[in-house]
């Protein structure tokens, strides 16, 4: 009975151990991710230095990836952005007063912005005067 025991554990440790190997070397992203243009650096980028152990090279890179996403969405924003006259200068009014909040607030009512988006453009409008 002990030695059924011992054979089964032993099967099931090998099972797991050759199936994490698998899981390990199977890169969820294959197949699914588009060439990188221009040679910009990509998931499978950072993918790769990770699994070479350079984890600080890939967490920098990712990082840089993260803000470059980041910028292009603020970008788009400021953009897609056709304030009033009147409610920019309500706005302005409002930041000059130091009521940042007040100010998010009524651009929130104003534009339908979550709250990030609504931060974000009080923080800009408040960096260009």
């Amino acid at each position: 009975m002990f030695f059924l025991v011992l054979g089964v554990f032993v099967a099931v440790v090998l099972i797991i151990v050759t199936r994490k190997s698998e899981i390990i070397s199977h890169d969820p992203l294959e197949g699914a991710r588009p060439p990188s243009a221009g040679g910009a650096p990509d998931a499978q980028t950072v993918l790769k230095l990770f699994k070479e152990g350079n984890q600080a090279e890939a967490i920098a890179l990712f990082d840089k990836m993260k803000s470059a996403v980041e910028a292009a969405a603020e970008n788009a924003e400021a953009a897609d952005e056709d304030l009033d006259p009147e409610l920019e200068d309500a706005l302005l009014d409002l930041i000059q007063e130091g009521k940042a909040i007040e100010a998010i607030k009524l651009y929130r009512e104003a534009t339908g912005a979550d709250l990030a988006a609504a931060k974000r453009a009080i923080d800009r409008i408040g960096s260009d005067q």
